[in-house]
C-alpha cells in the first residue's frame, strides 16, 4: 500500500479489516489500530486475496480475523465487533460459511 507518507507492507495476517470513510481507505488491526491509511476506492482493490470479503459499503473484512456471526455483526477475534448491512448480509452469512466450510458450495 502506498501514500503520501511512503509504501508500506503489512502482512495480509496483521489486517483485520479495511474501512473506507468518504475517500480514504483505514487499514485497521488488533483493537481498530489504524495500521496506514490511503485515498482509494474498494473497487481498486482487487488483488486482494479470497479470505477478505465486503459485508458493508464501507468496511472489507478478513474472514481469517473473524471468530462468528452474530445477527448482523462479525465478531473478531479480538472481542471488537464488524458491521453487516442488509445489503451484504446473505452474502457474508454464505462467505462466513464458506470459509469455515469450504467443502460447502
Amino acid at each position: 500500500m502506498e501514500n503520501k507518507s511512503g509504501r508500506f507492507v503489512i502482512p495480509y495476517s496483521r489486517i483485520y479489516y479495511f474501512e473506507k470513510q468518504k475517500r480514504q481507505v483505514l487499514v485497521r488491526g488488533t483493537g481498530g489500530q489504524v495500521l496506514c491509511s490511503f485515498y482509494g476506492k474498494f473497487e481498486e482493490m482487487e488483488a486482494l486475496p479470497q479470505n477478505f470479503l465486503r459485508c458493508h459499503n464501507s468496511m472489507i473484512v478478513n474472514m481469517g480475523r473473524v471468530s462468528a456471526i452474530e445477527k448482523s455483526n462479525f465478531l473478531l477475534i479480538d472481542g471488537s465487533f464488524v458491521s453487516i448491512s442488509r445489503t451484504y448480509l446473505q452474502e457474508s452469512r454464505l462467505g462466513f460459511t464458506r470459509y469455515c466450510m469450504p467443502d460447502v458450495r
